[in-house]
């Protein structure tokens, strides 16, 4: 063994890859290290959420399956209980602007927290492929009403059926993939029951406090909360969650539009560098289990 490899007792470990001796084994990740990653995802959830009124899950949970560590029940079950900051602070900063139409929202709560309950007992059995092929999928249809909303789509009547039936629908994607109803109810008010979109924002506001309350409940329960995550999160989205609600007010609808639209397009170009990042990783692990 040369004088250059032999180990000497003294002397600190150095890992070969790197300019300097190695942290110890066992180190845990530095606070400021996990506040550079998590805290920004914190900002971008809770502007978007109080902006747009969509809770901030859409934009959350696809930068945690990007830019995160969790798994993907983690995932949801963090990104639900982001949602859950946001939408209540949200939620009465709509409600002293006079956004939140009580008879819209109740029946849409009363759906979307059966829903959300259903939808989190089915997240621990969720790839993270299946969550992202989703966001994919239902995305594009999204931001096309929001910049061209003159194309024809089917217009329903807002009873207590139709509006209990879209809460149950968004309440089961809000406790499956962690996104928050909100970031549906949004468009499907304005698509399909034909609703001005700063009164649609408040409603949806309203029902993300109900769904993510039930939702975050199962999900603590199945040990799918990342408290240590959380904590970088949520107090950074609640202060931008407020101005973003505080902005939205001033801004007139089509502007609110373009916002929403540009918005979903950035999550569905995000999630589509993921997949493939993903579908690059599993080819590679199988081809090197072939040889």
């Amino acid at each position: 063994m040369s004088n250059a490899t032999r180990s000497v007792p003294w002397a600190p470990s150095v890992n070969p890859s790197s300019d300097g001796p190695s942290s110890p084994p066992c180190a845990p990740v530095p606070a400021a290290a996990k506040a550079r990653q998590y805290s920004p995802i914190g900002a971008v959830g809770g502007m978007f959420g109080g902006l747009l009124g969509i809770g901030g899950g859409s934009a959350i949970a696809p930068l945690l399956l990007a830019f995160g560590s969790l798994k993907p029940s983690q995932v949801a079950g963090t990104t639900l209980a982001s949602v859950l900051v946001i939408s209540a602070v949200g939620s009465v900063t709509y409600a002293s602007l006079g956004h939140i139409d009580v008879g819209i929202a109740l029946p849409i709560a009363v759906g979307s927290v059966a829903g959300s309950v259903a939808g989190a007992l089915m997240a621990r059995r969720l790839s993270m492929r299946f969550m992202l092929g989703f966001f994919l999928l239902l995305l594009p249809y999204f931001a096309i009403k929001e910049f061209w909303p003159a194309l024809a789509s089917p217009a329903l009547a807002a009873n207590i059926i139709s509006l209990v039936l879209l809460g149950f629908a968004t309440g089961i994607c809000s406790g499956l993939l962690g996104i928050g109803g909100a970031s549906l109810i949004v468009p499907s008010l304005v698509a399909f029951f034909l609703l001005d979109h700063i009164a649609a924002q408040g409603i949806a506001m309203t029902v993300a406090l109900a769904d993510s309350s039930a939702g975050v409940a199962t999900h603590a329960r199945s040990k799918n909360v990342n408290y240590g995550v959380l904590l970088y999160i949520a107090p950074v989205a609640l202060v931008a969650a407020i101005a973003g609600a505080l902005v939205s007010h001033r801004l007139p609808e089509p502007v609110l539009r373009n916002l929403f639209g540009a918005f979903t397009v950035a999550i569905w170009l995000i999630l589509a560098s993921r997949r493939i990042s993903v579908t690059l990783q599993q080819r590679r692990r199988s081809s090197a289990g072939q040889r």
